[in-house]
């Protein structure tokens, strides 16, 4: 078996050390160096490769120029963009102001508006009052009658004749049984006979239909109303001082006061005049 290894080995190496047959003969080329065919294989290959990196080159060169153009012409737009978002803005501050002063204007010449029309629906029922307390149904069908005969007589001036052109319950729904009446409007011809029921009716103090007490309003638009009810809280403050006040039609609020009679339209303007000369009165907060 050692003689067969042995054969078989120098067979082996016989096949190693003979020569390609496509080897040159020339005895001038090294014995490592590769064979020609191969080498010119090689470069072709490699002018190919070159060839095929070139192209890719040129192609990625054209891709990077478009880029930046467009990138160019986006920087343009966006400038352009910036300037009109600038104008816009500007334009947008100039309007605001604009609208802003056309609202102050506005809200002023409706507060004015408000007031005159206010104005106007209390002229036009300065010779309404109304008068509360009376019961129910008492004034029967003629309201007018029944106001012209009793109105004298709880003021205590039975000899004075009231001409009323209109009588009639507020309009709201009929009350329940023992619940608060309705409160009776009337209009008077004379506005001097609105004024004189409205002093009697203060000098008197308490006024008396049978077992109830009827007090005498006068008549006026809603915006009024609240105007004098905000007097409210200074009138009990006032009042717990002892100190002698008036509230006139519409809202004139006057006080008698150590130097003097002082008048006033608000209640923030007469508090606020207490609170600096008459601290008694009124302590600051």
């Amino acid at each position: 078996m050692l003689r067969k290894r042995t054969e078989g080995t120098s067979k082996e190496e016989k096949i190693r050390q003979a020569p390609s047959p496509n080897a040159s003969n020339n005895g001038d080329e090294p014995p490592d160096r590769p064979p020609q065919w191969f080498i010119s294989e090689m470069e072709k290959g490699v002018l190919r490769i070159e060839s095929v990196i070139e192209g890719r080159l040129t192609k990625l060169s054209e891709t990077m120029e478009k880029i930046v153009s467009d990138n160019e012409v986006f920087r343009n737009r966006i400038k352009c963009i910036e300037g009109k978002q600038s104008e816009f803005v500007d334009s947008l501050t100039t309007i605001q102001q604009e609208f802003d002063d056309y609202r102050k204007a506005t809200e002023g010449e409706l507060k004015e508006m408000r007031e005159c029309l206010d104005d106007q629906e209390n002229r036009a029922r300065r010779q309404n009052l109304r008068l509360v307390g009376f019961p129910e149904g008492v004034e029967g069908k003629n309201a007018v009658a029944f106001i012209q005969e009793w109105l004298p007589k709880i003021l205590g001036l039975e000899g004075e004749t009231f001409e009323v052109e209109r009588a009639h319950r507020s309009l709201q729904q009929r009350p329940a049984d023992g619940a608060r009446p309705r409160a009776i409007v009337i209009q008077l011809l004379r506005f001097s006979d609105t004024v004189k029921i409205v002093d009697a009716a203060r000098n008197k103090g308490s006024l008396q239909f049978g077992n109830s007490t009827v007090m005498i309003f006068r008549d006026m638009s809603t915006a009024l109303y609240q105007k004098r009810k905000a007097f409210i809280p200074l009138k009990r403050k006032l009042k717990e001082k002892n100190v002698t006040f008036r509230l006139l039609h519409p809202t004139t609020f006057t006080m008698d006061l150590e130097g003097g009679k002082r008048t006033f339209t608000t209640p923030q303007a007469a508090e606020n005049y207490l609170k600096k000369y008459h601290p008694d009165l009124v302590p600051r907060a």
